[in-house]
């Protein structure tokens, strides 16, 4: 291993995801991350790749199943999907963001199977990204506020609040707060299981877009 430099630099995230169709009817879905900006900073001599520093995902707290100890593996949020709809594959997708991966993916996948929108409708729908839960990362506080985009806040705003939650309100969408809404950096590919006629859909945030060659 070569040396970590002095000084590291800020943590920014470092997860990427992509989803791929081939002529054959194939899918993959693949998120990859080292966790924050050059992983732990440690790069494998030879290898030219640097090693993650998913260790801040495990607990320190003695009663917690997660807390560290010899022999665990870190958990983490990456989870990179596949449907099948009668037995064939049918959607991949997949998004960077932390605990907002499942979240925004859901939203995006519900979208689109329930409510009958196409990829690029669903990814670029406003979600709302819940924290009332233990975050992932350690020290793994539980927020008590529901994040959502002023424009979908300004629909169903009043009817959260109603029912006892506390909204955080603002004006582009959560977690990267680069565009008014979106799921996530959610990358989507659905092919249509009658014609065989691959979509592609991407949400706003981030440098995401769709190829086809």
């Amino acid at each position: 291993l070569l040396p970590r430099a002095a000084a590291s630099p800020a943590s920014q995230g470092e997860t990427s995801s992509f989803s791929i169709a081939d002529r054959f009817g194939n899918l993959v879905s693949v998120t990859h991350s080292v966790n924050a900006t050059f992983g732990s900073g440690l790069v494998v001599e030879g290898g030219g790749y640097v090693l993650n520093n998913r260790m801040p995902y495990f607990s320190l707290e003695a009663a917690d199943v997660n807390v560290l100890e010899p022999g665990k593996r870190p958990r983490h949020t990456i989870n990179p999907a596949l449907a099948f709809k009668n037995g064939k594959p049918f959607l991949a997708w997949n998004t960077p963001g932390g605990d907002n991966q499942p979240q925004a993916m859901l939203q995006a996948f519900l979208s689109v199977v329930e409510f009958g929108m196409n990829l690029q409708q669903a990814a670029e729908a406003p979600t709302i990204t819940s924290s009332s839960f233990h975050a992932s990362m350690y020290p793994q506080k539980a927020g008590d506020d529901l994040p959502l985009p002023r424009m979908l806040a300004d629909r169903i705003g009043q009817a959260l609040t109603a029912k006892g939650h506390k909204l955080k309100i603002s004006a582009v969408q959560p977690p990267y707060g680069q565009q008014p809404s979106g799921a996530g950096a959610v990358k989507m590919v659905l092919i249509d299981p009658k014609t065989g006629v691959m979509h592609g859909g991407v949400s706003p945030a981030k440098d995401d877009y769709v190829m086809g060659w």
